[in-house]
């Protein structure tokens, strides 16, 4: 106590770098994000949630989908436009993970078609159905189909690269679904865990 009060100072920076070293395993937690393996395996939502990550059982790829929504500089069914959005679906469907592209969009090439034959393939039944659900003005949605359960570290990383992936002549590419989402929970849960766990300590 007497040494203390001589030594403010030194006692409390003696005192936070303890403080420090006993929270420090708090910086080095793993964010985990609650999920159906919360629930015991008798559970509905447990039942379900595994048999849909068995891969032996169902097709990875439905809960595993990116939906990516791309933005134009103007009607998405320009020729350039086009053109540009065929480039980047292009290197989209190649990143490992991805197994298919659901999109009207690849079946208008403007370089293989003239103008009226463009127009006649937008009018068509099948590709105006399609090009209803999916195209909004200077808006396009496009679903990448995965290749792997949506919890993986392998779905995950697909989202990182899709996100990663350049898009020129475009306007932007946002990725989203339900691993995009277990990522990005996975990244806010890392970024604040590790300032409230500074706070914690430093209050402390």
């Amino acid at each position: 106590g007497e040494l203390s009060m001589r030594h403010p100072l030194r006692t409390a920076l003696l005192c936070a770098v303890a403080l420090l070293a006993l929270g420090s395993p708090a910086l080095r937690m793993k964010s985990a994000v609650p999920d159906a393996r919360m629930f015991g395996r008798e559970s509905e939502v447990r039942r379900v949630e595994d048999a849909i990550g068995d891969t032996t059982l169902f097709d990875p790829s439905g809960a595993s989908s990116m939906q990516v929504l791309i933005e134009t500089k103007g009607s998405v069914l320009t020729p350039d436009n086009l053109r540009a959005l065929r480039t980047y679906l292009a290197e989209l469907s190649g990143l490992p993970g991805v197994a298919e592209l659901r999109t009207p969009l690849m079946d208008l090439d403007p370089d293989r078609l003239d103008p009226a034959a463009l127009a006649r393939a937008i009018a068509s039944p099948q590709i105006a159905a399609g090009l209803a659900r999916s195209v909004h003005e200077d808006l396009a949605l496009v679903v990448a189909v995965g290749a792997h359960p949506w919890r993986s570290e392998a779905a995950a990383q697909t989202v990182l690269a899709a996100r990663t992936l350049p898009h020129p002549g475009l306007l932007g590419a946002a990725v989203g679904g339900t691993t995009a989402q277990l990522v990005d929970s996975r990244s806010a849960l890392r970024e604040y865990g590790s300032v409230a766990a500074i706070l914690v300590v430093g209050w402390n």
